[in-house]
């Protein structure tokens, strides 16, 4: 199975990472520079996100700009 997702930014963030752990691991780290007109898009085999599993947006000093973790579903 497929997981897709995508990341807009309303300011220009060059030098990001975007950063997806699923189990405890790395999924994908990728590095990319952010503004109003480039998306960051990425479609990964993982099967269904593990509960726990989290996307996190980092600027260029590693301060966190956004993170968004996968909720239990009851």
């Amino acid at each position: 199975m497929e997981n897709a997702g995508s990341v807009y930014a309303t300011g220009n963030f060059a030098n990001s990472s975007v950063i997806l752990t699923a189990d405890g691991k790395k999924v994908l780290d990728e590095n990319f520079d952010f503004s109003p007109a480039n998306v960051f898009s990425q479609t990964i085999e993982l099967g269904s996100l593990p509960e726990g599993s989290q996307l996190e947006v980092l600027d260029e000093k590693g301060h966190s700009l956004v993170t968004w973790q996968q909720n239990p579903m009851n």
